[in-house]
This record gives C-alpha cells, sequence and structure tokens, in this order.
C-alpha cells in the first residue's frame, strides 16, 4: 500500500524547480503568501511530443497526436492555537490519437479541504472533505459505418473524520467515520460522421451511499512484540431513480429470461450491503537484526473495476455493487521472516522470505464476446466467482 502526502509550502523564503527532457517539462514553486502563516505549493507539467511524431517517417504517424498535461496547487494556512487549515486541487489531461482511426481522451480533477487540530495533550482531530471526477471518451473511426463516440464517467464526494489519541506505549488509536457518495455515468454513444448508424444511447446514471466506523490500535507490548490492529463497520447502499430488471429464477441471466422491470424513484433504497472489516498485524523481533511479522485483514468493497484489456486503458469503467453484483470480500493471511544482513560498515542487505493465502469472493469476471460498455443489461454480461491465490515470496 502507498500512502502519498502532497508537499506542503515553505512559510520563510521561496522556491523554484523545474526540469526539461526532449518530450516533456516540469516547473514547481512555492513559497510564503503571508511570513508564517500563509504558504503556497504551484507545480505544473505539460508535453510537447507531437513536434517528435510530426518527424516520422510514416504518414499514420505523423496525424496522430500524443498529449498530457497536470497541474497541482495547494494553499497551508496556521490558524490560532495549533490548527490548520489546506485547500488544494490537482488537474491531469491524456489525450491520443492515432491517425483518422481512434481518438482517446481522460481526465481527473480533485478539490480538497483538510483541517486539523489538536484537542488535549495527547489528542488530536483531522476532518477532510474532497470531490474528485474521472472522464473518459473514446471516438472509433476505424469503420465508417459504425463509427461512433463514446464516453464514461465518475464524480466522488467524501468525508473523513478520525480522532488520533497516544496515551503511552499500550494506547496509541485512531477512531473516527467516514463517507462517499458515488454519481457515475456508466456510459453514452453518439453516432460519428455521416455514414454511421450506430443508435444513440445513454444509461441511467448510477448513485450509491458508503459510511464506516472505524477504530485502531497501536501497542507496544514488551521489546520483543508489537501489535497493530483496528475493526472498521461499513455499509453501502445504492440509491434511485434506477430501473432494475428481474430475472427468472434458475437460469442464467440473458434477454430471453427477462421476467419485469421495477422502477425506483429518486434516493429510494433498492439494495443495501453492510458487515465487519478485520485488520490485524504482529511483529515479534527476534533479535537485533531479525523479525517475524503475521497478519490477517478482511476487507469489503463496494465498487469494482470492469476491465476486458490485460493493461489500463481508458475503456477500463467502474461499476457499483447493486441487486444484481454482489461486493467483493477479501480475507488474506500473510507469515513473513526477515533479517538485516550486514556485510560491513557500509553495506548490508535485506532478506525476506513470506507465505500468504487470499481468499476473494464475489470477483467480477465476463462472459466471453461479453458487450461491456454501454449496455442496458449489463448484469447479463457479468459472472461473479471466488478467487484464491497462495504463494511464497523470497
Amino acid at each position: 500500500i502507498l500512502d502519498i502526502d502532497s508537499r506542503t509550502g515553505d512559510f520563510e523564503k521561496y522556491n523554484v524547480n523545474g526540469g526539461i527532457s526532449p518530450v516533456s517539462a516540469h516547473l514547481a514553486f512555492d513559497g510564503p503568501l503571508l511570513k508564517d502563516k500563509i504558504s503556497f505549493v504551484g507545480a505544473g507539467r505539460s508535453t510537447y511530443s507531437d513536434w517528435i511524431l510530426r518527424r516520422v517517417g510514416d504518414e499514420r504517424v505523423r496525424n496522430s497526436s500524443a498529449s498530457f498535461y497536470d497541474y497541482f496547487g495547494k494553499i497551508s494556512i496556521k490558524l490560532k492555537k495549533d490548527n490548520k487549515l489546506f485547500l488544494s486541487f490537482y488537474k491531469s489531461h491524456d489525450d491520443f490519437k492515432f491517425d483518422n482511426i481512434q481518438t482517446q481522451e481522460y481526465s481527473n480533477f480533485v478539490l480538497s479541504t483538510a483541517y486539523s487540530t489538536p484537542l488535549a495533550t495527547n489528542m488530536s482531530y483531522e476532518a477532510n472533505v474532497s470531490y474528485s471526477s474521472y472522464n473518459s471518451s473514446m471516438i472509433d473511426e476505424s469503420i465508417p459505418s459504425i463509427s461512433m463516440s463514446s464516453s464514461y464517467s465518475i464524480n466522488q464526494q467524501s468525508l473523513n473524520n478520525r480522532f488520533n489519541w497516544k496515551r503511552d506505549r499500550w494506547i496509541n488509536l485512531s477512531f473516527g467515520l467516514s463517507g462517499i457518495l458515488y454519481n457515475i455515468q456508466p456510459g453514452s454513444r453518439d453516432p460519428w460522421g455521416p455514414e454511421s448508424i450506430v443508435e444513440p444511447l445513454i444509461l441511467e446514471d448510477e448513485r450509491a451511499l458508503e459510511g464506516a466506523l472505524y477504530i485502531h490500535n497501536e501497542q507496544t507490548i514488551n521489546s520483543w512484540l508489537k501489535l497493530s490492529y483496528g475493526f472498521r463497520y461499513s455499509a453501502y447502499a445504492f440509491l434511485g431513480p434506477a430501473a432494475i430488471y428481474e430475472y427468472n429464477n434458475g437460469v442464467t441471466r440473458s434477454a430471453e429470461s427477462l421476467k419485469d422491470t421495477i422502477l425506483y424513484s429518486s434516493g429510494e433504497l433498492i439494495s443495501f450491503y453492510s458487515g465487519p472489516e478485520i485488520r490485524f498485524l504482529g511483529k515479534i523481533i527476534l533479535d537485533a537484526k531479525s523479525s517475524i511479522k503475521f497478519s490477517y485483514n478482511r476487507t469489503r468493497q463496494y465498487i469494482g473495476l470492469v476491465s476486458n484489456t490485460v493493461l489500463p486503458a481508458p475503456t477500463d469503467f467502474w461499476k457499483l455493487s447493486d441487486p444484481h453484483i454482489q461486493p467483493r470480500i477479501g480475507d488474506i493471511v500473510s507469515l513473513g521472516y526477515f533479517r538485516n544482513v550486514v556485510l560491513n560498515s557500509s553495506s548490508s542487505f535485506v532478506f525476506s522470505m513470506e507465505t500468504y493465502y487470499r481468499n476473494t469472493q464475489n470477483i467480477l469476471d465476463y462472459k466471453t464476446g461479453a458487450e461491456l460498455f454501454a449496455n442496458e443489461h449489463f448484469e447479463t454480461e457479468i459472472i461473479q466467482g471466488i478467487n484464491r491465490s497462495y504463494g511464497i515470496e523470497f
């Protein structure tokens, strides 16, 4: 798991740095807006790779394009009594075109506000509110009669409240609650060009609300045993408006087995899932150079990535759990041995051997030849099952 934090601007002096390469350039700057009180960070990156494509001998490549840009900004404010406020945003855009055959675009946007304050000597509070969106589109002109443009988008609004309380080596608690509101436009398509006979289609938006309560503690039992454990209870509601299709029992879902259509109004509860999530990690220190670690995790995921390619692509999209698609539930157990091997005063290496077993319920898969994008009866193309994986890593 990666934990990535954005940098806070310098409250004392201004800084500028940048770089340039044959295909891209980047620039970052930061400094005080109000000395010792307010600071800022600004950064941007872009490419000018198209000028290289224009010099390639292949005419199809000269008619192609590959470009991207992204930029980031953050303001940090020191309030009274060690209170802190952070405002940040991020924007990226990628655009690829191959000749007059296919064009792909995808973009991200994130807006976030964070606040932290000390409540007592050993206790603090943190809150974060954010909005994020991802949009993708594609134009396929390879066959004029079925040329089309398609698009997909997902928007997410989230709130996270966390309390931290560190008393001694026995109690280092963090606890709080979080919530996410999902809004997905599952897909649309339109004809592209005068010869196209593609029928226009806009799928109905999907909405869902996810919430969770959690508590986590880190504990040093003695000089050779450390524990980290937590409990989280999550709940998820799939909401209207929506048209939910019902199928005959005992047969594969298909257009032929469609039985009825149920209409739900805006905000009406369609389906509900909930359950506990557990985390446990132990570390046994054998001596100054070696240790044993063991862990168990159970997690629940109410949104899944649907992809019909081996590599990530703009045609990938996210699908919410609904009456037909169950949330993913994963259990993983691991046990490992770690040792620092010192060769001399200036060099050493780390040796590790770890074994694991993972069981995942309700994984998403799809039938052979499935039509996944902009499909009104998406559930007829999806199958779910159990995935087990295990191994040993050195």
